[in-house]
């Protein structure tokens, strides 16, 4: 009985190993830019939240793996983007901009 118990055992701790989601890679690269922490690695589906200092007269250029996100949400202390871990590891690049201010018309 107490081999079949531990055989028991054995194979509920093997089925719960395979059951756990596999995580994939997260690079960062612009992370001195970013106001929240990102963790190394996500499962497929998780959100991640990315959380940028707002800076009047800036605005980010954010993309995943190339593929641009768009802003969220933004105030004036923090802009927010927000996806779902895809099913590979990704590289978040964040990208500086400054606006183009145009001069105002004379009179």
């Amino acid at each position: 009985m107490k081999k079949f118990l531990a055989l028991l055992l054995v194979a509920a701790i093997l089925f719960a190993a395979g059951c756990a989601a596999k995580k994939y890679q997260v690079e960062v690269e612009g992370r001195h830019k970013l106001a929240s922490e990102i963790k190394d690695s996500y499962a497929a589906g998780e959100e991640i939240k990315l959380q940028l200092e707002t800076v009047s007269g800036h605005y980010y250029v954010v993309s995943v793996n190339g593929e641009k996100l768009e802003r969220d949400t933004s105030d004036a202390e923090y802009t927010y983007y927000t996806f779902a871990m895809p099913e590979e590891d990704i590289l978040i690049k964040i990208e500086s901009k400054w606006a183009d201010m145009q001069d105002a018309p004379e009179d």
